[in-house]
């Protein structure tokens, strides 16, 4: 058996190796400086919301549109002026819906989801005029739309595409002046192509002054994509080579031409994409036009900071002054009981040297809400995050305003958190001495093998009990029983093990299916979703809650209830 000695070798080798892991290079000791940045709280929102939309315009902050208390869509937009938010009313609903900054000088808000919950798409259209404080509605999309992405041309044109649980395609909006010079304008949407690979919130980059390449790692149903396929707005699809290996993190509806760092009038296309291989480690892809390739950086991109893992999302860019930001958030961001921590990574891209672009880590103090988008830039070069959700729920959106004062500093803000520095020093000295200990500790072990063999100690597997409590907490906290795609595999590979065990598992302990037990949440959640909904048409609560049809929703819940779905509602 091991020795006390043998337990304190590898003690020490396995503390090296997680914090070597999250610091250092793959096969250097190149490491990201770690800084704390401080939050500045502005006066909170009027109204508590989340799946809004975000801007600075005119100078002013704007929040709009998404839902409130319970899940409720808020027709209501609110700005920031002279220290306060001010409330003022939207024609429609607008809850993650798409939005464009326009040559004009207003903001386009359209589709968005038709009920509570997050139910259903939306044809609404409308502008936001900065000043006048207004918002006038004027039209309707080509094509329905929730959870969809726009994007600006050099032209004029605005890019629309992408959809959440309803067919997705290609349209385009123009705003242009009346020939009668009375400065009025006319605003239409034209419906261009189907496409064959349906996305949700896609990535639109631009690579021309009238071009734009769309793809993103997400179907019409949250369904993770693996395609290494492009759209290209004027032209046919693109392979991308870097995403053979490497696979885009969505930008996201709200944030479709943040990304971008080149210089039009040059004739410069250039846009930073994060992306992450199959281990999960994230890296940044530099696209100039179609051609895309990793970015070099001074370090990799830190995966852990403190002992805690980091979930990353969108780039933001601030072209003044050469700089983008990653933001990310902690891994308890999904979960109920946990502060959320904040994170911002600097990639200093303008002030790129032969050992690569310089990276910093950013973190805040933990919040109690979670920002649902990434941060928007202001004037000053600041971060600004507005609303988002409290305790990980849409149910209960938050009024909480922060700034993140980056814009007044230079790109090594504050003071690098040197107690990092400190636990590499200590953990490299470590690892040599701890090296050198266990290959004493080996040598002399395979020494005595010969006249003494140690016993292998089995390795003990959980238990059915253990894998099945497991198994429900994923399934209820990650609400996988939404895909209708949802395989027993999907879920083997959440929990490190494989299919046969799961499938076993769930027989003994439940005696049913693993169709069966999915098919239970999906029910149970139809039922929530029409009781919260009586307006709600029963075939929709069945496909929202992840049946791949309403004729299948309504033979299931008769076998599971004895009545029909319309039956059930009305016996309430």
């Amino acid at each position: 058996m091991m020795t006390r000695f043998g337990h304190i070798c590898l003690l020490l080798l396995l503390s090296t190796t997680i914090e070597s892991k999250a610091v250092s290079d793959h096969n250097s000791a190149a490491v990201c400086q770690v800084q704390k940045i401080e939050l500045e709280q502005l006066p909170d929102l009027n109204i508590s919301r989340a799946g809004h939309q975000v801007f600075c315009i005119n100078g002013e902050y704007v929040v709009a549109g998404g839902h409130t208390n319970g899940f409720v869509p808020t027709p209501t937009a609110e700005y920031f002026k002279d220290g306060q938010w001010h409330v003022i009313q939207m024609t429609y609903n607008h809850d993650f819906a798409l939005s464009a900054k326009l040559k004009s000088g207003k903001i386009l808000i359209a589709g968005g989801c038709e009920q509570p919950s997050g139910i259903g798409q939306t044809f609404n259209a409308e502008l936001y005029d900065p000043e006048t404080h207004s918002f006038r509605g004027f039209g309707i999309l080509q094509r329905k739309r929730a959870w969809a992405s726009a994007l600006e041309l050099d032209s004029g044109e605005v890019v629309i595409t992408g959809n959440w649980y309803h067919n997705d395609g290609i349209e385009m909006f123009y705003e242009a002046q009346s020939v009668k010079g009375d400065h009025q304008y006319r605003q239409s949407f034209t419906y261009i192509r189907d496409v064959a690979t349906q996305r949700t919130t896609p990535s639109i980059i631009r690579i021309a002054k009238d071009d734009a390449l769309i793809f993103g790692p997400y179907g019409i149903r949250g369904d993770s994509l693996r395609t290494a396929y492009a759209y290209r707005l004027k032209g046919d699809s693109v392979h991308i080579p870097l995403f053979d290996t490497w696979q885009p993190i969505s930008i996201g509806s709200r944030q479709a031409d943040a990304s971008f760092i080149g210089d039009e009038t040059k004739g410069d296309f250039t846009s930073l994409v994060p992306v992450k291989d199959s281990t999960g480690q994230v890296a940044i892809a530099r696209f100039s036009g179609t051609e895309a390739s990793l970015l070099p950086t001074t370090c990799p991109v830190p995966m852990v900071c403190k002992g805690d893992s980091i979930v990353y999302f969108n780039i933001t860019a601030d072209r003044q002054r050469g700089r983008a930001y990653l933001f990310g958030l902690s891994k308890h961001y999904q979960t109920l009981q946990e502060d959320t921590y904040n994170y911002i990574l600097i990639i200093d891209y303008a002030h790129a040297s032969a050992n690569g672009v310089p990276i910093i880590l950013c973190y805040t103090e933990p919040l109690e809400m979670m920002p649902d988008f990434s941060p928007i830039l202001t004037p000053e070069g600041d971060l600004l995050i507005a609303g988002g959700l409290d305790n990980g729920s849409n149910f209960t959106p938050s009024n909480k305003v922060y700034l993140l004062p980056f814009g007044g500093h230079p790109a090594a803000i504050g003071k690098t958190d040197n107690s990092l520095w400190l636990i590499v020093w200590l953990t490299s000295g470590a690892f040599l001495l701890s090296g050198a200990l266990i290959f004493l500790y080996l040598y002399m072990r395979k020494r005595r093998a010969a006249s003494q063999k140690e016993p292998e100690l089995p390795q003990k597997e959980p238990s059915d009990e253990e894998l099945m409590l497991r198994i429900r907490e994923t399934m209820q906290s990650e609400k996988l029983f939404l895909n209708s795609n949802l395989k027993v595999a999907d879920l083997a590979t959440l929990l490190g093990t494989n299919s046969r065990y799961i499938s076993r598992c769930i027989n003994v302990c439940e005696n049913r299916s693993f169709s069966d037990f999915v098919n239970d949440y999906r029910i149970e959640y139809a039922k929530q979703l029409m009781v919260k909904n009586p307006e709600m048409k029963v075939g929709n609560a069945g496909t929202a809650s992840g049946f791949s049809s309403e004729q299948n929703f309504f033979r299931i819940f008769k076998q599971a209830t004895g009545q029909t779905p319309g039956d059930w509602r009305d016996s309430l």
